[in-house]
């Protein structure tokens, strides 16, 4: 499930009193390292990673007080409408517009509001599965021609 975050990432955090004096490096890779295991990952134009959802991403918001930030659009007011309604209430919205929503919560309801985010996990395979993905997918691989062969 959740990653512990390496000493580095740690020792960063215990420095800095504000979110806002943080390296950069440290928030572009915190839920990539956090969740490397868990859940699949999109690179946003500003370059920071986010978990993919259905409807938008989650992005960290406040990494000294655990909080994280969901972004999203939708393409009705009514989908919008639908989503509003199934949220909890300890989610803070923060921007409320016609089509899209951004709220805030507590890293630590990521896991109960995986069903409502529809949140993207990683496929796990099998021992199993992988081999018989390696064996359907080497015949389609690049070979390597020896020069001498006439093909």
């Amino acid at each position: 499930m959740m990653e512990e975050l390496p000493k580095t990432f740690k020792r960063e955090l215990d420095k800095i009193e504000l979110d806002r004096d943080l390296p950069d490096s440290i928030w572009n890779r915190y839920l990539k390292v956090k969740y490397k295991d868990t859940y699949r990952f999109k690179k946003m134009e500003d370059g920071m990673w986010g978990i993919k959802c259905k409807y938008g991403t989650i992005q960290p918001y406040s990494l000294k007080n655990n909080y994280l930030l969901f972004e999203a659009d939708f393409l009705s007011r009514n989908k919008k409408t639908y989503f509003m309604k199934k949220l909890p209430n300890y989610v803070q919205i923060t921007q409320d517009g016609e089509e899209e929503v951004v709220f805030k919560f507590k890293e630590e309801y990521l896991p109960s509001l995986e069903t409502v985010l529809e949140i993207r996990k990683k496929r796990k395979f099998s021992e199993k599965q992988l081999i018989l993905l390696h064996e359907r997918i080497g015949k389609y691989q690049f070979k390597k021609k020896v020069v001498g062969d006439k093909q």
